[in-house]
């Protein structure tokens, strides 16, 4: 007996270290090549992304400002015809008069400003930006009066196109020019030109920048960006500033595109470029695969070189190790062949030893289980006794207190001062509460004794009986309860009856205060469960403290503003629980809440039984 107290522990230290050797060995090899993979890999791979990314700013900065360069030749070739146009001594004349001489002269010289038909109008206007004389009447387009206004000050005739703007499905922008009179502003002319992009153009733009690369314009207050055949969305706020960082943002559909903005000289317009961020990144990610792939077959060749080497070492012991793991697993009756006299034998005659004194050691713990078990089943036999006597001897001296209370209240209310009558309110309501705590407090420890009696329950009569069973709460509120498809489930009828009675007694306490209370119950089904709902427009409650809802004892409101025990809650998730569901609340304060609990369908109803 004696030895058996030092050899145990030995046997078992050792045991556990011949086991480990084989995987720790294979282990440190494994993690020793994973760290040289993964750290190789990342460096390369972080190299590889930094100089596409390298590459991909520098490209977009050349395109970008290539671009800008060749809008803004042309924005200055328009500028420059505009005030060319705008020179002419009939225009001077007009503008000088008020808008009354050389009318037929100057219509003629504005519609000769139209034969490229991309020059949709031609408008001359005073210095108040009232326009005077248009190349067509019937045609329309944006307001000039703010373009006016800007170029009043402080340099009227500023050389820049103005903004982009959209009439329907098309889009202009104007170009503006000063009309002088001795120096002296008379007017401007404005010409207004759709955007319009030719089929070669867009070839020609597609082959400069590359079948991966976006070009958009757009206003420089971001008000409208386009890719010069349509509008499209808006760019993000941060990228209406140009940085001297390349941005990177998110466009509409989650893609994220690496960005270069450029001011276009003579307009208020920008150019970007801007290129996918995957496809950018997309040769450093293939490189990283491929030097993951690599890696875990170097990983694995080495795990089964440690894995050889390890067995190596560890052979004479790897039967002591099955046997172990025999005995682990509750097969006490295992033993080791002892095959020879050394220290590996004598480990072996003690593993011997001590499966047969934890077989023995098993056999008295299972005697020890069977006792206690019917221990338990006397203490239980107990402990409803017990909440019988509770239930009986603290109800009778409640019950007097209570209807001495009651009596003292109807014999001598009109004696009592009104202090005397608010303690004898106070007794007789504490009483009433003190009884409910008792009824729910029983009801709650019975619920986890109690035997479940599974079969198909129709839930829509059970909410219709219980919402019956409740009309008195309503009282004489303008109270409304809608119920819709409620779905039948598998469970303890007698027991969803009270979370039903529940859920609903509290939105209807909870709504009373409302105006026009609504109650909702519905269901709907979900793949493996069916969750039921009970929904309220009444005070609700801050989701903060949501994980206080369902602890016995636990009221998110004042007793003074809403009566109840504490217990209902708690009560329901335990039912619920026991029924193998779920319950949770979801809500907004002052906005009502929604109470959810979940019973599984009927294929994982509890015994698996299905509904008929």
């Amino acid at each position: 007996m004696s030895n058996g107290k030092w050899w145990a522990p030995r046997v078992r230290v050792f045991s556990r270290t011949s086991n480990s050797i084989q995987w720790r060995l294979t282990l440190l090899i494994c993690l020793l090549l994973l760290t040289v993979v993964l750290a190789y890999s990342w460096v390369s791979y972080s190299k590889i992304k930094q100089a596409s990314i390298d590459a991909s700013k520098t490209r977009l900065e050349s395109l970008s400002t290539q671009l800008s360069n060749i809008f803004s030749q042309s924005a200055q070739a328009m500028v420059s015809a505009t005030r060319t146009a705008a020179a002419q001594p009939a225009i001077k004349q007009f503008l000088r008069s008020g808008g009354r001489d050389s009318i037929p002269a100057v219509r003629k010289a504005l519609q000769q400003l139209l034969q490229d038909t991309t020059w949709t109008l031609a408008l001359l206007t005073n210095t108040k930006g009232e326009v005077l004389l248009s190349s067509d009447s019937t045609r329309t387009a944006p307001s000039t009066a703010d373009i006016v206004l800007n170029l009043s000050a402080p340099r009227p005739d500023t050389g820049m196109i103005g903004k982009i703007y959209q009439v329907d499905t098309l889009m202009y922008y104007p170009v503006t020019a000063t009309v002088f009179n001795n120096k002296e502003i008379t007017g401007y002319m404005v010409r207004w030109r759709k955007m319009q992009t030719s089929p070669q153009a867009v070839l020609q733009f597609s082959q400069l920048l590359g079948e991966d690369v976006t070009l958009l314009i757009g206003n420089t207050d971001g008000s409208l960006w386009t890719d010069m055949q349509k509008p499209v969305n808006a760019m993000p706020a941060d990228l209406q500033q140009v940085n001297k960082e390349l941005p990177v943002y998110t466009r509409s559909d989650g893609q994220q595109l690496l960005a270069s903005i450029k001011p276009v000289n003579h307009t208020r317009w920008r150019v970007l470029t801007d290129r996918p961020y995957k496809k950018i990144v997309a040769p450093a990610s293939a490189f990283l695969q491929m030097a993951l792939s690599t890696g875990i077959v170097i990983i694995a060749i080495g795990a089964l070189l440690a894995w050889m080497i390890s067995r190596s070492i560890t052979g004479p012991l790897q039967r002591l190790a099955i046997a172990t793991t025999a005995v682990e697993s509750g097969n006490y009756g295992t033993a080791v062949s002892v095959e020879s006299r050394d220290e590996l034998g004598q480990l072996a005659r003690m593993f011997n030893a001590m499966t047969e004194k934890v077989q023995q050691s098993q056999k008295n713990l299972e005697e020890k289980v069977q006792h206690r078990t019917a221990q338990l089943e006397a203490t239980n036999q107990e402990l409803e006794a017990f909440s019988y006597s509770v239930s009986h001897d603290l109800r009778a001296p409640l019950r007097a207190v209570s209807g001495y209370a009651m009596m003292l209240k109807e014999d001598y209310t009109e004696k009592l001062d009104e202090e005397g009558n608010r303690v004898l309110h106070m007794i007789v309501s504490n009483a009433r509460m003190m009884g409910l705590l008792i009824d729910d407090l029983i009801t709650f420890s019975k619920i986890g004794r109690r035997e479940s009696q599974y079969r198909p329950v129709d839930m829509k009569l059970l909410a219709d009986t219980c919402i019956q069973e409740l009309q008195p709460l309503k009282g004489n509120h303008n109270l409304t309860i809608k119920t819709g498809n409620i779905a039948p489930c598998y469970g303890d009828g007698n027991l969803l009856k009270q979370v039903w009675m529940n859920l609903i007694s509290n939105a209807i306490k909870y709504s009373s205060k409302e105006k026009n209370p609504v109650i909702e119950i519905g269901s709907r089904m979900e793949t493996d469960r069916v969750i039921y709902f009970v929904r309220d427009n009444g005070v609700g409650f801050d989701m903060k403290y949501s994980d206080k809802l369902f602890g016995v004892f636990e009221r998110l409101h004042s007793q003074d503003e809403f009566e109840g025990t504490g217990i209902g809650l708690a009560l329901s998730k335990r039912i619920i629980h026991k029924q193998g569901g779920e319950i949770w609340a979801d809500a907004t304060k002052g906005f009502g809440a929604t109470f959810y609990f979940s019973i599984p369908s009927s294929g994982n109803a509890p015994n698996n039984t299905q509904l008929s």
